[in-house]
């Protein structure tokens, strides 16, 4: 059950580090497409790969489309996707992804509250300490007291819903058919609002696209994956390791500036993450014994 619990939290670390990639490619000037356009290829692109790489997933996806609890988490998830996607084109990427980091609070909620799963005092104190480090990080300002900002906080709570809907839905489900059936339904969802402003892209964004929809299939098998095996407590206090990841590429790759306090909170998300593997590895112990 120990390794179970740290290898679902792996999974997670892997479908952050790919949600990193393809936001980043999401920010390249190249792709100057459409908001709903850029969240169709995505969805399209993901679903292709599916369905060429993994076979169970031919056969799940016309089954899947009609169950409800998948709709649910399909709406949930796209609806923040969306959110998402409209705040990276107006907001830096570490700011949003700041914002977004909202998502692990509520989920830890949501998982004590709907899911009755106890919480270590680590897993507690990891979360805390998360949280304090992305505040750190993204430090918000009267700057970021905009409509993107209430887009970003919705879009962190909707994103919450589809998290729990995963850990639902792992329960009866095959991760990879979670995962196909999630995109199917997202290429659904955003084919009418892509076609009311579309703009064919060129062959350098179409690369992107590919890009990003590989990036985008990885990552959600990898958090459904990891919610197999992790529980929703333990994986939403490991999720604020996306932040640094966020960061590095922010300075690396569009030159944002970050000051000392940026790494002192970097720094707390470091010791929470270290935390909750060792809360995760405690809460499974006590369980076994």
């Amino acid at each position: 059950m120990l390794r179970r619990e740290v290898g679902g939290l792996a999974w997670l670390v892997l479908s952050g580090a790919s949600f990193v990639a393809m936001s980043s490619l999401m920010k390249l000037p190249t792709l100057d497409l459409p908001t709903f356009e850029v969240v169709f290829f995505r969805s399209t692109v993901a679903c292709l790969v599916y369905l060429l790489v993994l076979k169970k997933c031919r056969t799940a996806i016309p089954r899947l489309l009609r169950s409800h609890r998948l709709i649910w988490r399909s709406l949930f998830g796209f609806a923040s996707f969306g959110c998402y996607a409209a705040c990276l084109a107006n907001m830096r990427l570490s700011d949003v992804s700041g914002l977004f980091y909202t998502t692990p609070i509520w989920s830890f909620l949501l998982g004590l509250i709907v899911l009755k799963e106890r919480p270590e005092r680590l897993l507690v104190t990891a979360l805390l300490l998360g949280f304090c480090g992305m505040l750190l990080v993204v430090r918000p300002s009267l700057q970021l007291a905009t409509p993107w900002l209430l887009l970003a906080v919705l879009g962190a709570g909707l994103g919450s819903l589809a998290t729990m809907s995963v850990r639902l839905l792992v329960v009866d489900e095959h991760p990879a058919a979670i995962a196909a059936g999630f995109m199917a339904w997202s290429t659904i969802m955003a084919a009418p609002l892509a076609l009311m402003n579309w703009t064919w892209p060129s062959p350098p964004a179409l690369t992107l696209l590919a890009a990003i929809g590989t990036f985008a299939a990885i990552s959600q098998l990898s958090l459904t994956e990891g919610y197999r095996r992790a529980r929703l407590v333990s994986g939403t206090a490991f999720d604020f390791v996306r932040l640094p990841m966020s960061v590095a590429v922010g300075i690396v790759a569009f030159g944002e500036q970050h000051g000392g306090t940026t790494f002192l909170g970097l720094a707390l998300v470091a010791a929470g993450s270290i935390l909750s593997v060792l809360g995760a590895s405690g809460g499974r112990e006590r369980a076994r014994e």
